[in-house]
């Protein structure tokens, strides 16, 4: 990674920076999350989806319940609405955002876009960073991050 140092133009703080900053050109290559991708290309960027052969990481966004609220039962009843086959496969269609649910039935021509992923097989073969492992080092790989990649 500190080997790349001198090809990288810029960091990236969030989503909306990230989206700016290939559709000007001025980072004709980026790191980024497929949804952003094909976002982008929906309304007309000029720009290109690809996974590297090796992989890519696998980001996983999660719904929470906070522990002692007042209103757990509309949050089941968001979350049980959120994971029904009908919604997932609206998400797949409209975000190009893979289902996380194993029963959606996602159209085969979608299923075969990069970064979507439909089957047990392709879920298995993301680079996925154990839970625990991640929730431990975050902080100290952020501080590793930003001391040896962003402050050169």
């Amino acid at each position: 990674m500190k080997a790349l140092i001198p090809n990288i133009k810029s960091f990236y703080t969030d989503d909306a920076n990230s989206q700016q900053l290939i559709s000007t050109g001025e980072t004709p290559v980026q790191v980024m999350l497929s949804m952003n991708a094909y976002s982008m290309i929906a309304e007309g960027v000029n720009i290109k989806l690809a996974i590297p052969k090796e992989g890519a990481i696998l980001g996983v966004d999660t719904v929470g319940i906070n522990k002692g609220t007042k209103h757990a039962d509309l949050a089941y009843k968001f979350m049980n609405i959120a994971l029904k086959p009908e919604i997932q496969e609206q998400v797949a269609k409209i975000y190009r955002g893979s289902p996380t649910v194993t029963n959606a039935h996602i159209d085969p021509e979608l299923a075969k876009l990069p970064g979507m992923l439909t089957t047990p097989a392709q879920w298995n073969a993301t680079i996925n960073t154990d839970p625990q492992l991640r929730a431990e080092k975050t902080a100290e790989w952020r501080q590793w991050f930003s001391e040896n990649i962003m402050s050169h």
